[in-house]
């Protein structure tokens, strides 16, 4: 007849149970470790994307502030199809960044966002003015209040540029400090599993070998 209270009792069968949750707590870990820098190496990727396209934005307010008085100047040039195109294609591409932009949320803090959305009436006011010296149409006094806020603006642009690459330096700090936590918390483990798995196993195997020892001589 088995005795179930004697195998309930078992040293080997608490060491079993023991080790299972040890590996089952270091496969968790390592499972979570991974999914950890897959996000730092995506938050990496996006915020460098982020941050290029904030930066780009820079770049084609300038060029379209230079291709707005080109246009002043070429009326009735040749060149003036070609400077028209060019300027289409900057507001559109100024247009669409600030649009995505303003819809990531990655590194986007309250104070980022709020930047953002104030250059929503400069850019509108950006896009009005091209499109009617695109059209040929004379519109130098609404040039001029553009350009009375252009330094403001190249500021404000540089600001955000600024700001989010702080924001990206943080977010990366906080996922490396959650890295290092995770690898504190897997040797505590594993250091709980040499105490308390291994150690009495060790032990388990010593006094069995030492039982089965007296055994043979007693034999």
């Amino acid at each position: 007849m088995i005795d179930r209270t004697a195998n309930h009792h078992d040293p080997s069968t608490s060491l079993r149970r023991s080790y299972m949750l040890a590996l089952l707590a270091v496969a968790v870990l390592t499972v979570v470790a991974h999914l950890v820098m897959k996000q730092q190496i995506q938050t990496q990727l996006t915020g460098a994307n982020v941050i290029n396209r904030a930066g780009r934005q820079r770049m084609l307010r300038q060029k379209i502030a230079k291709d707005a008085f080109r246009l002043q100047l070429e009326v009735y040039s040749k060149n003036r199809a070609s400077t028209v195109e060019k300027l289409r294609k900057s507001v559109r591409e100024l247009n669409e960044n600030h649009a995505s932009l303003t819809r990531e949320k990655i590194l986007k803090t309250p104070a980022i966002e709020r930047e953002i959305r104030q250059l929503d009436v400069p850019i509108r006011l950006l896009t009005e003015t091209s499109r009617k010296l695109e059209e040929g149409k004379s519109n130098a006094a609404a040039l001029a209040v553009f350009l009375d806020h252009y330094e403001s603006v190249l500021r404000q642009a540089d600001q955000i540029v600024t700001d989010l690459t702080h924001s990206a330096q943080d977010a990366n700090q906080d996922l490396i400090n959650l890295g290092l936590i995770l690898v504190v918390v897997t040797f505590v483990v594993l250091a709980a599993e040499a105490v308390f798995v291994f150690r009495p196993a060790v032990n388990l195997i010593e006094t069995q070998f030492s039982a089965l020892n007296r055994r043979i001589r007693d034999a």
